[in-house]
Parts: C-alpha cells; sequence; structure tokens
C-alpha cells in the first residue's frame, strides 16, 4: 500500500467506525447520542473531503496538467455526499427513524462506491503522479488533520 493510500485509508477506516456508531444509536432510537456521533462523523467527513480538494486534487491536477478529469468526478461524488449529510443531520434533529435509515443506506452505498474509487484509481494515480512530493502531501494531510484535531467542533 502506498503512502497516500495508507494514509487516507486510515482515515476512512475511522469515518466509517464513527458512521457505525452513529447507525447503532439511531436504530436504538439514542438521539442524543446518536446526533453526538453524527456530528463527529460528519466533522471527519467534512475534513477528510476537504484534505483530498484542497490537497491532493490541485496538486494532482497541477502535476497532470487537467481542467477536468477524475477529480471533476470524484468533486461530484462529494457534493452528493456532502447533501445526504445534511439531510441525515434534519432526520436526527427530527428524530425520523425511517427517513433516516433510508438516507443512511443510501449515504453508505455512496461511500462505498466513493471509497473503492479512491482505493483502486485515485490514491494510486496521486502517489505515481507526485513521486517525491508524496511526503510533502502527507505532511500537508497530516497538519491539517492535527489542527482540526485541536478543536474538533471547529466549522470551516
Amino acid at each position: 500500500m502506498d503512502p497516500i493510500d495508507s494514509f487516507m485509508h486510515e482515515d476512512q477506516r475511522f469515518i466509517n467506525e464513527l458512521w457505525k456508531n452513529t447507525q447503532g444509536a439511531a436504530s436504538y432510537q439514542t438521539w442524543e447520542l446518536a446526533q453526538h456521533f453524527l456530528d463527529t462523523f460528519i466533522q471527519g467527513l467534512l475534513l477528510h473531503i476537504d484534505i483530498e480538494e484542497k490537497i491532493l486534487f490541485p496538486a494532482l491536477e497541477e502535476r497532470q496538467g487537467w481542467s477536468d478529469g477524475p477529480t471533476s468526478l470524484m468533486r461530484r461524488e462529494h457534493d452528493e455526499i456532502k447533501y445526504q449529510l445534511h439531510q441525515l443531520k434534519t432526520m436526527a434533529e427530527e428524530w425520523s427513524v425511517d427517513e433516516f435509515r433510508e438516507t443512511g443506506d443510501l449515504l453508505t452505498s455512496l461511500m462505498e462506491l466513493h471509497n473503492s474509487r479512491e482505493k483502486i484509481v485515485f490514491y494510486p494515480l496521486c502517489t505515481q503522479a507526485m513521486g517525491i512530493d508524496t511526503e510533502e502531501m502527507l505532511s500537508l494531510a497530516q497538519a491539517q488533520l492535527w489542527s482540526r484535531s485541536r478543536n474538533p467542533w471547529k466549522a470551516e
């Protein structure tokens, strides 16, 4: 596993665990706990997306000379994921069990498809295209994670 893939995959595993905790709390209708897990999950997922969109995508696009390419598909998927996150937040606030479950199932499917594209295509492409700059990209990503972890409720 290459360095970018390893780093981002580990972050995805953490986010997936937060999502499982959110789903579990919602299924037992412990809404305060579900909302807490959901907030933490959303924060983590948005940070993951920020790392891709603010660090990895621009570096890859510059390196490859793209104005359109795989990153445009990834951005569209990010937009859809963000929309579903907003829907979930609303449903958790309204304590809508069935709607939360349906939207959660859709989000899970979107994330699984998106994550598989990242793992199979995008992260290896980043490592290949960036070569020696991989360590610099990881340092930037780690710095962003660290700064957010000092204030996990910081909104961006």
